[in-house]
């Protein structure tokens, strides 16, 4: 894709983050005012990945200042008291293509995840007690996300859902099975830690 900001590969936006393809993608699911886009994005995106109106104005100035978004003239319907031209945004061809890249685009790794494997590898310094710590916040934070997740909705079960409904319910029973995955991990990487501080190898 163009050279503009984004990198479609790591779904980073130059300036802000990943938040910004979701902002990007609700204008071109609907050319919109700025107050809108933030009450679409809260409504769609709130659980997943929230951010601040702030945040979100923030990414539609970086978007339209690289060329991903534009503004349009909007008419209010003849008769209308505040008749008048109002500006939304909309996006433009480079927006369009660059989002579906993103889209096909491969998956970056968990941040937290990346954060893990970067404190792990550097408690090596504190012995297997350091390592057990650092998997022992992870666990911690994995079982406080697995938590906060929503319960399945019956409708979703029995197929009464419209389609917004299901996506968002499949996104969390991913997040849901990646943080099961995780913690299953962590339970192993601590038994073999244990099996080695019993060894005595390395123990601090």
């Amino acid at each position: 894709m163009a050279d503009a900001g984004f990198d479609a590969a790591d779904a980073h936006f130059e300036g802000g983050s990943a938040h910004a393809w979701l902002v990007l993608g609700l204008v071109i699911e609907r050319p919109s005012h700025g107050y809108e886009i933030v009450q679409r994005y809260d409504d769609r995106f709130g659980w997943l990945l929230p951010i601040s109106s702030s945040g979100v104005y923030g990414d539609l100035e970086r978007l339209r200042g690289d060329g991903f978004l534009e503004e349009i003239a909007e008419e209010q319907p003849v008769g209308d008291a505040r008749s008048r031209s109002r500006r939304c945004l909309r996006a433009t061809r480079l927006g369009a293509q660059s989002y579906r890249g993103w889209l096909a685009g491969r998956m970056r790794n968990n941040p937290q995840r990346f954060e893990l494997l970067g404190r792990l590898a550097s408690s090596a310094a504190l012995g297997v007690r350091g390592a057990i710590d650092v998997l022992e916040r992870f666990e911690s934070e994995c079982v406080r996300e697995l938590k906060a997740l929503p319960l399945l909705d019956e409708r979703v079960g029995a197929g009464e859902c419209d389609a917004d409904e299901l996506a968002k319910w499949l996104a969390i029973d991913r997040q849901r099975r990646a943080l099961r995955a995780d913690l299953d991990w962590v339970s192993d990487a601590m038994r073999l830690y244990a099996k080695r501080r019993e060894k005595g190898s390395g123990a601090s």
